[in-house]
């Protein structure tokens, strides 16, 4: 898990295998009461910390320079994180899978406000900081889901020590070039 502030806002990241996948609607409604809210990811498609991380910043300056798309903080978040500029595409793309292997986003106001949050999560699920790892096994997906491409990767190989690195750099860079085709 990872809890910090940026940009004005507190945030909570944590990876986690669901009990039951089915429940997450439950999970959506236990969101902050302020206006910031509560986002679920496929943990498969987020290329590390650093994915969420710059999503957020990239969401918070354009919800405060009024270039938002969403209606919810959260929502603009995930069209970050997907690189998307359509709600349904963002959560066809990088919203829960069915299995179980899921990134959760919790967005408050204040530091507190995240705290009954993280509390309440423990009952649908056990965190795991493994999941959020961008891992052999994650890249082929990762990959096609940002649409990178092979010759794309040689080139971003040649500046990164390993492919996590070049791969995590280019799903970067696609959404921060989100942000500039709003």
């Amino acid at each position: 898990m990872r809890i910090g502030f940026q940009s004005g806002i507190h945030f909570a990241i944590i990876p986690m295998r669901l009990f039951n996948p089915s429940k997450i609607q439950e999970i959506l409604s236990l969101a902050p009461k302020d206006s910031f809210g509560l986002q679920v990811m496929d943990a498969d498609l987020i290329a590390g910390y650093e994915h969420l991380i710059l999503a957020i910043d990239l969401a918070t300056r354009a919800w405060k320079q009024n270039r938002r798309i969403a209606r919810s903080l959260a929502m603009e978040v995930l069209l970050y994180a997907s690189a998307k500029r359509q709600i349904k595409e963002a959560i066809e793309t990088i919203g829960p899978s069915g299995s179980g292997r899921c990134v959760v986003l919790v967005i408050s106001d204040s530091k507190e406000g995240l705290e009954p949050t993280i509390t309440s999560l423990k009952n649908y699920g056990t965190e795991d900081d493994m999941l959020i790892e961008l891992t052999d096994d994650k890249i082929p997906k990762i990959m096609g889901t940002f649409g990178i491409n092979e010759p794309e990767l040689s080139i971003a190989k040649a500046l990164h020590s390993s492919d996590a690195s070049a791969v995590q750099s280019l799903v970067l860079e696609r959404v921060s070039i989100s942000d500039l085709n709003r």
